[in-house]
């Protein structure tokens, strides 16, 4: 049964997942690791309009992440609070696991500071994505509510109005109160998730196009993003947000591209089902100073010849990405067993038959 639903997904969104995830530890080799040993602009001018060019290519792959789960999140009515809770709980297994062997093997001391960071990361936001995502997943019953009775015209005037918000106020003006934050937020996921919603519902936005047409959309709006920072270094900081127009056109044209075109792959599927454990692995707080530190693999990239300066951070960024998603695999299947056993007494379990029922006279209050 578990292979067959493997070969049943979308292998398309599957692939773009895996993309999004490299283009996510790429990412953060530049900025985390790279920016933080070098000054960009010391580089040869042609290195320096390359990894900008990178950057722009990466940067959108957040967006990417939220736009693939609103699309397959919107028309689901059956509770997820289950889902919320094995999410929260493979989280904490990541942490806990990471934490315990850094432990052992000597990279850190204990502290109750970092047991407390370790149990409760996603409630003091050490994984910022996981923490906004779950509050998302969490909503997303009540987002579907006002989705479904949202008329055709109505959702678009919608997703106007937040797109003027967040991407145009909020990009050229930021206002703390109205909590955008430069897209590391709940509204703006919440505006992609409504995004996304659209076009499962109705195909497009306005008016559809061929995928090559998305396609070139995403390389010239990668491009725009490339020349200016090339040419003004300055602004870096503002067009990297998130939240910046051309970010998040720039994303949805790379995901109408692999919205039209399907087909299916086992592996790809399989790959596809431990990228986020990936993040949970490279972005543990302990993690990503050793990985961009002590482990060496920022100054790999930055010897050599330079001339092979975008290839390595390339070629890094794929290899750190395969080594976390080994560590991933073990880490959720070891989770998976625990989870299954430990899920079994509890459905058999007297407390269970009574968090059903109450959980069954809700969803029927909500209906």
């Amino acid at each position: 049964m578990k292979n067959e639903s493997l070969i049943k997904r979308d292998s398309n969104f599957e692939f773009l997942r895996i993309i999004a995830m490299i283009m996510i530890v790429i990412w953060h080799l530049c900025v985390h690791g790279i920016q933080s040993s070098i000054q960009i602009t010391d580089l040869s001018r042609i290195n320096q309009f390359l990894f900008y060019l990178i950057e722009s290519i990466t940067v959108i792959a957040v967006n990417l992440y939220v736009l693939i789960s609103g699309y397959f999140l919107y028309n689901k009515n059956k509770p997820i609070m289950s889902k919320v809770f094995r999410l929260v709980l493979e989280t904490f297994a990541f942490t806990m696991t990471i934490f315990l062997f850094l432990l052992i093997i000597g990279e850190v001391k204990f502290s109750n500071r970092y047991l407390l960071l370790s149990i409760f990361s996603i409630f003091y936001g050490k994984y910022w994505f996981i923490t906004v995502y779950i509050v998302m997943f969490t909503l997303s019953p009540y987002l579907n509510i006002v989705i479904r009775y949202l008329s055709k015209k109505q959702h678009l005037q919608l997703l106007a109005i937040l797109f003027f918000i967040e991407a145009i106020w909020q990009f050229m003006h930021v206002v703390d109160a109205i909590g955008v934050n430069d897209g590391y937020s709940v509204f703006h996921f919440i505006f992609l998730y409504f995004l996304a919603a659209f076009l499962g519902k109705y195909g497009f936005v306005i008016r559809d196009f061929n995928k090559y047409i998305y396609l070139s959309g995403f390389f010239s709006m990668t491009m725009v993003n490339t020349i200016i920072s090339y040419l003004s270094p300055s602004s870096i900081d503002k067009l990297f947000r998130y939240n910046s127009p051309v970010i998040i056109f720039s994303a949805f044209c790379l995901f109408m591209f692999f919205k039209k075109i399907s087909f299916q792959s086992k592996l790809i599927n399989r790959v596809s089902k431990y990228t986020l454990g990936i993040y949970l692995v490279h972005e543990h707080f302990f993690i990503r100073p050793l990985l961009w530190g002590d482990i060496g693999v920022v100054q790999k990239v930055l010897s050599g010849p330079e001339s092979f300066f975008v290839i390595r951070i390339i070629v890094f960024g794929i290899l750190v990405f395969g080594v976390c998603w080994i560590i991933a695999y073990i880490i959720s299947n070891i989770f998976n067993l625990a989870f299954n056993y430990f899920g079994n007494i509890f459905n058999k379990s007297k407390l269970f038959t009574m968090i059903s029922s109450l959980l069954s006279l809700t969803r029927k209050a909500i209906v």
